[in-house]
Formats: structure tokens, C-alpha cells, sequence
């Protein structure tokens, strides 16, 4: 009985440091240090004003909305360049939305606004191939409150560069 007890905690042991290893969108371990290195080289060789538009992974979008304004597009069109000039990067685009209406409704809002975002930067050449959609719709809230303004920070695509 004694061994039976260590050979499920080995077990549990084992599932449970599996689990712990981040596997990207393409199947690649996200979180090696040898890819977190090779994706911090790669921003560190980007000018400051552009790390600056970079830093910005987010877009924000009005109630019901999933246009791209004027500063998105500056923002995106940064990304856009960043990833022409690194052809190996692979970008996941989150589209969220905030708490009202139905969660089928919001899904695919949040897969227009993510959708927005893709089709821009391929618009300016960008590869599809580098790409990665997905919508969350009110799954993750970026603020967890009922204020206007809890609403307007949960209406939003996010950016995630993926670490080779």
C-alpha cells in the first residue's frame, strides 16, 4: 500500500510538471530560455520610437464596435513592420469584448475585432501564415466591474508575440 501512495504522487508529480510547460499556438515550447532570448533579441534591435508603438499590444474599440481608429492603425502599422522584418515571428490576436449581451454574440465580436486587427497587418503585407486568431468574447475581462469605463478597457483585441 506504502509503494502504491508513492507511485501516485510520482504520478501526480509528473502530470503536474507536464502540464507547467507553455506550448504555443504552433506547437513550440513558449517558454524555453533559449526562445524567450531569441524573441527579446529581436525587440531589443527595434529603435526606441518603435519599441515605444510595440509596447502597445492592445486596441480598444467602441461599444459594438470593431473599426480600427486612426491610433490603432499607427500602433498596428509598427507591428506590421516588426513582422516583415522578422518573418520567423508568429503573433496571437485575442479578441475580447466586455459583459453585455449573450456569450455567442460576444464571441463572435471578439473574433470580428481580433479578425480586424489580422486583416490590417496583412493588408500591409504582412504573412497569414504568421497569424493566429482567436476571440474570448467576455471570457477574460481586463477589468472586472460593471463602470462605463471598466466596459470601455474590456472592449479590446490583444497582441502576444510567441517565443520560438
Amino acid at each position: 500500500m506504502r509503494s502504491l501512495g508513492k507511485a501516485a504522487v510520482v504520478l501526480l508529480i509528473s502530470l503536474g510538471l507536464s502540464a507547467c510547460v507553455n506550448q504555443n499556438n504552433y506547437g513550440e515550447d513558449a517558454g524555453s530560455t533559449k526562445s524567450l532570448k531569441n524573441l527579446w533579441s529581436k525587440f531589443s534591435s527595434v529603435d526606441s520610437e518603435k519599441k515605444g508603438l510595440l509596447a502597445n499590444n492592445t486596441v480598444y474599440y467602441g461599444f459594438d464596435k470593431y473599426g480600427l481608429d486612426e491610433k490603432s492603425k499607427e500602433v498596428l502599422q509598427a507591428h506590421a513592420e516588426f513582422l516583415l522584418s522578422h518573418p520567423d515571428s508568429k503573433l496571437r490576436i485575442e479578441g475580447h469584448t466586455d459583459p453585455a449581451g449573450s456569450a455567442n454574440y460576444n464571441v463572435g465580436l471578439g473574433d470580428r475585432r481580433a479578425k480586424s486587427v489580422s486583416n490590417y497587418l496583412v493588408l500591409k503585407g504582412v504573412s497569414p501564415s504568421q497569424i493566429a486568431v482567436v476571440s474570448y468574447g467576455k471570457e477574460k475581462l481586463a477589468v472586472n466591474d460593471s463602470t462605463d469605463e471598466a466596459a470601455r478597457l474590456n472592449r479590446r483585441s490583444e497582441m502576444f508575440y510567441e517565443a520560438e
